[in-house]
């Protein structure tokens, strides 16, 4: 019976006169063709990610992944603008799109012919396996042959001693036919395959446009008759013949095959086995990639294999990058000149000022309760001013060398009306209270000099509703100034109310009533989505995360460069944001919510920023996996999350996620990232355990988490024991560690805003600070931390060691998590040197080689670093003395008394 189907999704709004999630669409209905089957092409959608499922009739009955009755929504991946098409069976209620494959349908369906008589396979369940099922005499069946366009796949001939009924099967993808005319099974538990084994796959990881691959499985000898690789790509499909290899093994075949991908993409793959009797499909059996499973197409998850840009390149020197990063408020104050240069927060509101510095941030949700610790404020949030500057960040560099950082990374610096600067009021302007474009120069200079650089923190998917470009205040409302998208608007909306006018004729009057007061540029409006209909008595419009302080870019056909004038003012105008940083002095862009801006933009980003200058570096905030981004067409390295969960969760022991987190757990996760990013991207990553959207991590190890808001006790001494050693593992694994300020001090803090305390200065911890100097200092001394290939030696629940390495040397990693001493034997008889002795680089301490063997003694809770070529590094504790002797304590300002909280 035919009914009323209709595609619903995140991309409707391309069909004219129709919006998203609509299921009474007309112009999404889907064309119903017979058995059931109905389809809809959707022309021009998006580069992007989008989502869809089908509802019929109404949302009573809607289908989601797998065919599920009110399931989740299916995700559509599209890298650029694509016109795709849509299956859906309402037999099963499984659908396809497109991307995926194109089912065969009516005549092209695929056709078996058995002594001239025809049956047709069906594949009601769109997986690409059709499938007839016949009924046969007894007797001698020859010429068994199945047709599939252009395709001709024979069976062998079989006997049947007696009437049967058999099934005929198609694989589509791989193009393979069988039947199960006989029970020859393939033998699943000896089929074997490691995506994370250059025995396996070469070469490892990810890999460069039109380079080789080579793969190889591993089946039971004389087992399988064909094998196939089938690659699923956005646009293209490839089915790849494996041949068998030449080898005497006596117990099994190794089939392999050589072949490349033309184009960059994050693309699908599996085998397919068959012994014309029986089929078998090899994929990941967990989604961490490696080792896999054997089975039916439904028990398998497909293999991901990166594919990038040829010419993709990361900044050299972000690899030998240690970042330090600053949440300028709360950092230093090194110039009191400017500390109520700005009196005035959001809206007509006055700041905040703290004339304690090492008070507790204002938490407007706890102030409530009796046990309350913080300031007790307005309960206005991000409005407390501490008076750090950018004069405090230069006063402060001889104690960042001596620490061992050479980046800087600044949350933002431009203008804005709150303590963390994220809701921007004018992009190229410094924050008045952190001083002038004359103060970020000098810094940058100061910095060049020593050999640092400095990032600066790029906010474009939303702005302040209290900025010039939106401007829901009126402050900024002035003679040959743009007007603010709000102001227009609201406006425009009043009038035709009140005088029961169009829109059209409406902004003609509102824009004639501005330029007579001087008022001549309007283009503000086109940046935002301001509806003509009122929320708690202002227009709606969209605030990021529902915050209506922070109104988004419009994203005008899914991409806010689409936006001409956004465009040109923020991404490629000579003179636009991305740009003028840079040629202020700043190294690179940190990119904040950068998932939810479109690829279109950021890959013109990209474009801008590299034609600026190709050592500048482009750095995204990605929670989850990144590797669409790292193609080499938008950022050079990621905000490394993934490391984060990873690695803070071994160390605390607690569960930060979907996982229960254990020295083999978290191994699994780093193997998986490293195998995903190409290996330029994979080495300037930044490796952060905490920042200013999570809690502290000596925190976390104490229990804190993150969304649940709470004020820090001091940490305990496990934390701190524990934070030597997370830090240990933040500075030798591979990549660019990332350091919140103020982690090297022990500096507590839940979550935002606790986790913004300001920099402890004469308080901290010296013996942390200490370490925090030795061992990034032992970094900077051994380049192998910064290039050195990596291997894990030993992974158990709570013991990790790796190793780095290269032609010459090796250092030696231990990470003991537990909770006693770990005596240990490190086999070292296949390392890639030759030496008689290994040396604690932390202690000096010589360890003599035994026959290929040192024993050694790991403290509970502790760690080490072996090294073949000891350098002793020495640490300017002088300059490190800021961060704990109480000579450096600051004092109350008298300063603020006028503006105190």
């Amino acid at each position: 019976m035919k009914r009323t189907v209709v595609l619903t999704g995140s991309f409707q709004y391309k069909v004219p006169n129709t919006l998203n999630w609509d299921v009474y669409a007309e112009g999404t209905r889907m064309e119903h063709i017979g058995e059931d089957i109905y389809t809809l092409t959707i022309k021009d959608i998006p580069a992007g990610e989008h989502q869809y499922k089908i509802a019929v009739n109404s949302w009573k009955e809607n289908y989601g992944q797998g065919g599920i009755l009110n399931g989740f929504n299916v995700i559509l991946y599209l890298y650029k603008n694509s016109d795709v098409t849509f299956y859906y069976s309402d037999k099963s209620h499984h659908f396809c799109d497109s991307t995926q494959f194109m089912p065969l349908l009516g005549d092209d369906k695929p056709k078996l012919n058995i002594n001239e008589i025809i049956y047709t396979l069906e594949d009601y369940n769109f997986a690409g396996v059709y499938s007839a099922e016949v009924e046969l005499d007894k007797g001698e069946y020859n010429n068994l042959v199945i047709r599939a366009k252009e395709e001709e796949i024979y069976l062998p001939a079989f006997n049947l001693e007696a009437k049967k009924k058999i099934s005929f099967f198609y694989d589509s993808p791989s193009k393979l036919a069988y039947c199960n005319a006989f029970d020859r099974k393939i033998d699943n538990s000896l089929v074997y395959y490691n995506s994370a084994s250059t025995i396996y796959k070469k070469p490892f990881g990810a890999v460069a446009e039109k380079e080789d691959i080579t793969v190889k499985i591993r089946a039971k000898k004389n087992d399988v008759e064909e094998c196939r690789l089938v690659v699923i790509g956005f646009e293209k499909k490839y089915c790849f013949n494996l041949e068998k290899e030449d080898c005497y093994d006596d117990d099994f075949d190794y089939w392999y095959c050589d072949f490349y991908i033309e184009e960059k993409g994050v693309y699908k793959y599996y085998f397919v086995f068959s012994n014309y009797y029986d089929i078998k499909f090899y994929g990941d059996n967990d989604g961490f990639l490696g080792e896999g499973i054997c089975g039916d197409i439904k028990d398998i998850k497909p293999y991901y294999i990166t594919i990038y840009d040829k010419n993709f390149k990361t900044p050299d020197w972000m690899k030998n990058a240690v970042v330090y990063q600053i949440f300028p408020d709360r950092f230093y104050d090194g110039d009191t000149s400017n500390r109520a240069a700005q009196k005035t927060g959001r809206g007509f509101i006055d700041y905040e000022f703290y004339q304690d510095w090492y008070a507790i941030p204002e938490n407007p949700a706890l102030e409530h309760r009796s046990d309350y610790v913080g300031v007790r404020g307005r309960g206005i949030w991000s409005n407390q001013i501490y008076g750090g500057d950018l004069r405090g960040v230069q006063e402060k560099l001889d104690y960042l060398q001596a620490l061992g950082v050479n980046t800087i990374y600044l949350n933002p610096i431009s203008k804005s009306i709150s303590s963390h600067r994220y809701d921007t009021t004018y992009y190229k302007e410094v924050d008045p209270l952190l001083g002038d474009i004359k103060d970020f120069e000098e810094l940058v200079e100061e910095a060049h000099n020593r050999g640092m650089h400095v990032i600066l923190d790029g906010v474009f998917n939303h702005v302040s509703d209290d900025s010039i470009y939106f401007d829901k205040f009126g402050k900024y409302i002035k003679p040959g100034q743009p007007l603010g998208a709000y102001q227009y608007w609201s406006r425009v909306y009043s009038m035709m109310e009140e005088y029961h006018i169009c829109q059209e004729e409406a902004e003609s009057h509102v824009q004639e009533n501005f330029k007579r007061q001087g008022i001549y540029d309007f283009h503000y409006k086109d940046w935002f989505k301001v509806e003509n209909r009122k929320e708690h008595g202002s227009y709606k419009y969209e605030g990021w995360y529902g915050y209506d302080s922070m109104p988004v870019i419009n994203d005008l056909y899914d991409s806010e460069y689409k936006i001409h004038s956004w465009a040109e003012e923020i991404i490629d105008g000579e003179d636009a944001n991305s740009k003028f940083w840079l040629r202020k002095g700043s190294n690179g862009w940190r990119l904040d919510a950068a998932e939810q801006m479109s690829d279109e933009t950021w890959r013109h980003f990209r474009k801008a920023v590299k034609r600026t200058g190709c050592d500048y570096a482009i750095i995204g905030e990605i929670w989850t996996d990144g590797t669409k981004y790292l193609l080499g067409d938008m950022y050079d390295s990621l905000i490394n999350y993934r490391f984060t969960n990873a690695v803070l969760g071994f160390i605390a022991g607690r569960d930060f996620g979907n996982y229960e987190w254990n020295g083999i757990t978290t191994v699994k996760l780093l193997e998986q990232i490293r195998e995903q990013y190409p290996e330029d991207a994979f080495y300037s990553m930044f490796n952060l355990v905490d920042s200013h959207d999570t809690q502290r991590a000596i925190s976390a190890i104490d229990g804190y988490k993150k969304g649940e808001p709470a004020i820090a006790n001091t940490p305990t001494e496990r934390a701190y024991r524990l934070m030597k050693l997370l830090a240990l593992f933040q500075v030798t694994y591979p990549g660019v560690p990332c350091i919140y300020y103020g982690d090297e001090t022990g500096l507590p803090g839940a979550d935002d805003p606790d986790n913004r305390r300001a920099m402890p200065w004469g308080r901290g911890n010296k013996e942390l600070v200490l370490w925090y100097s030795t061992i990034i200092n032992i970094r900077n001394k051994y380049d192998i931390f910064r290039n050195g290939y990596m291997k894990w030696i030993n992974v158990t629940t709570d013991f990790i060691v790796f190793a780095r390495y290269n032609g010459k040397e090796q250092v030696v990693v231990l990470l003991n998590r537990g909770g006693e001493m770990r005596n240990y034997t490190l086999d070292i008889s296949n390392a890639v040197f030759c030496t008689d002795k290994l040396t604690d680089a932390i202690t000096g301490r010589e360890y003599r080689i035994d026959n290929g063997k040192i024993f050694i003694d790991i403290e509970k809770e502790w760690g080490t670093i072996l090294v073949t070529d000891y350098q002793k590094v020495i640490i300017d504790e002088e300059k490190l003395k800021d961060a704990f002797s109480p000579e450096f304590t600051i004092r109350s300002s008298e300063n603020y008394n006028n503006y105190s909280a």
